[in-house]
């Protein structure tokens, strides 16, 4: 604070900046001062000038009024005065007045980082002589006089939106409604086909992945059609609109949508892919989505991709509150050299994490593609469903390319914005408006409208998962065939490690129990395999069905002397089970069991 008595009258450069105690400027404040040229009257807190504050010092060149508390500029306020600079930079303006500039002369006017709650069209009418303008945003470009070129109005409009609309070229209009319709309703075709007509597909992994893929791509159609919407209503008067837009619910739920669709989009073209070579690779169902692993790798995918999504909202500290709404279209695409708040989540996301998604699938189609490539030198030997598996890989490797190249270029423009090249703004648009949810309205085509035209290309064969089971099934079966077959032998037995049940009751030997229960399950074990393939022993004894020795003690292993036959009497397998239970209940009759 100063106390300041009287200023001297050839005055050129008065400096008040950090008073705190001026909290106004009034009329009779500078009288006399005819030579002052420059005048700083910054950081004072300043809460109010009066209309036609600064009549009295016609002649000063540079007014600079930043970072105080100026609540209104009124009609008039800098009447008469001929400037080269205005610095009005750092306020918090309620309102700014029309002809709040009028009668006035200057160069350049600065107030980017202030802030205008209101404002109409005709601030700046009767403003004469501005070469620059500097604004807090590009909606006070749409109303400067109409000498000043647009490139000298700053900041410069968006990628996407004009003064009058929010999609500033017709054909991106237009798109924005063609993709957002076909993704809505394809996919809700989709959707009601798979749930509907084709729920015997909801067994197998692929079927679960691609419905919840159509869950995605309509979730992309929904913020298309938001922001067309919003275009819509906003029609012609967008720029006024601009903050309200951007600020509101809606804004924040269409960036919350095309992010969690996204992500969920390209996480499922990974389960996807790794689900088909998993069938090309294990043809036998050695590894493999049944229905409860896809559910639950699904549910895990929406969760994280829910999650990516609303992190930008939950930490408002970080990102400011200032992530969706960086452009009209609400998505944050990591295109501009600007560095704000969430730059680095977004370049995470859209660069860092989709390209190590992007290697996976790419990786696991090189691998689809060198099997089909391998598998064709043999086509006449493989049988019709593995060929059925080949051809839904082959396609399925086009859909996913497809995908690819849509989401590739993006990843490649951003890591271009992040080295110092500048994105075209039209470049920009189309990503965002077209490259970006084309699939969202293609992947129902390929996966659903194909099925129903009968084309089964793309759809693998519902009967796929009982071909696994019964795959699984035989070769258990098979293993079990290979363990027993060492149990069995159609020559007489000579090891002397090895003696018949007529040996072994013949003698005192002693049997735990623990033996005799191996036993037991050891022989059973035997006659479920075989009869499992309907065969059976012509006859089971005493005299062929050997038991292993360990010097005295008996052990629980055995071997039965004899080949079985295919099972041509009913009876044939119950009187096998009936000779194999009087054979154990010899044993437990006439030997002693130790403790």
């Amino acid at each position: 604070m100063n106390n300041i008595i009287e200023l001297p009258k050839q005055v050129r450069l008065l400096d008040l900046s950090f008073n705190t105690a001026l909290k106004s400027i009034l009329q009779a404040s500078y009288l006399d001062l005819k030579t002052l040229a420059r005048l700083n009257v910054s950081h004072c807190g300043i809460e109010e000038i009066t209309h036609q504050a600064f009549l009295r010092i016609k002649n000063i060149k540079v007014l600079d009024l930043r970072s105080n508390n100026i609540r209104k500029i009124t009609s008039g306020t800098f009447s008469q005065l001929r400037l080269n600079h205005i610095y009005l930079s750092g306020n918090s303006f309620i309102v700014i007045e029309d002809y709040a500039f009028n009668d006035m002369s200057v160069n350049v006017i600065d107030f980017e980082t202030s802030s205008v709650a209101e404002f109409s069209q005709n601030i700046f009418t009767g403003l004469r002589d501005l070469k620059v303008l500097r604004t807090p945003a590009f909606k006070f470009c749409c109303i400067r006089p109409n000498y000043v070129p647009e490139n000298n109005c700053y900041p410069y409009k968006d990628a996407f939106s004009s003064c009058e609309d929010l999609m500033r070229l017709s054909i991106l209009q237009t798109m924005l409604w063609l993709v957002g319709l076909s993704a809505f309703f394809g996919n809700i075709l989709s959707l009601v086909y798979r749930l509907k007509y084709d729920r015997s597909r909801l067994k197998l992994g692929f079927g679960i992945f691609v419905t919840n893929l159509a869950v995605a791509d309509f979730l992309m159609g929904v913020y298309l059609i938001i922001v067309a919407a919003a275009d819509a209503v906003f029609r012609k008067r967008y720029i006024f609109n601009d903050d309200y837009w951007r600020n509101s619910v809606w804004c924040n739920l269409a960036g919350v949508l095309a992010a969690c669709s996204s992500e969920a989009s390209v996480l499922f073209l990974c389960l996807i892919t790794v689900d088909r070579l998993l069938v090309i690779k294990f043809p036998f169902g050695q590894f493999r989505f049944d229905a409860k692993k896809a559910n639950t790798c699904s549910f895990t995918v929406w969760l994280i991709s829910l999650t990516i999504a609303l992190v930008p909202i939950i930490f408002e500290s970080y990102f400011q509150n200032r992530f969706y709404n960086r452009s009209g279209v609400c998505i944050a695409l990591p295109f501009t050299r600007d560095r704000p708040p969430g730059w680095l989540y977004s370049v995470t996301l859209f660069i860092g994490f989709n390209f190590a998604t992007f290697l996976l699938i790419a990786f696991g189609q090189w691998s689809i593609f060198m099997e089909v490539r391998k598998s064709s030198v043999r086509t006449n030997k493989i049988k019709s469903a593995r060929k059925k598996d080949l051809v839904v890989a082959r396609n399925l490797l086009l859909v996913v390319t497809t995908d690819f190249l849509c989401w590739f270029p993006i990843g490649v423009m951003g890591i271009m914005a992040l080295n110092g090249y500048v994105i075209s703004g039209n470049i920009y648009a189309w990503t965002a408006v077209f490259i970006l949810p084309i699939n969202s309205a293609l992947n129902p085509v390929l996966y659903t409208l194909t099925a129903l035209l009968g084309n089964t290309k793309f759809n693998p064969d519902t009967e796929e998962q009982n071909r696994t089971e019964m795959t699984r099934e035989l070769g258990n079966y098979f293993k079990d065939c290979r363990l027993v077959n060492k149990m069995i032998s159609v020559r007489r037995i000579q090891k002397s490690c090895f003696k018949s049940v007529t040996s072994v009751l013949e003698q005192d030997y002693s049997l735990s129990t623990y033996d005799l229960v191996r036993l037991t399950m050891t022989l059973f074990k035997l006659l479920d395999v075989i009869q499992r393939g309907s065969l059976a022993f012509e006859s089971l004894n005493k005299d062929s069905v050997y038991i292993k020795m360990k010097g005295e003690k008996i052990t629980g292993n055995m071997k039965v002397l004899g080949e079985p036959r295919e099972s041509r009497k009913s009876v044939d397998i119950p009187n096998n089970t009936l000779q194999a239970a009087v054979i154990i209940h010899s044993l437990m009759r006439q030997l002693n069991f130790s403790k």
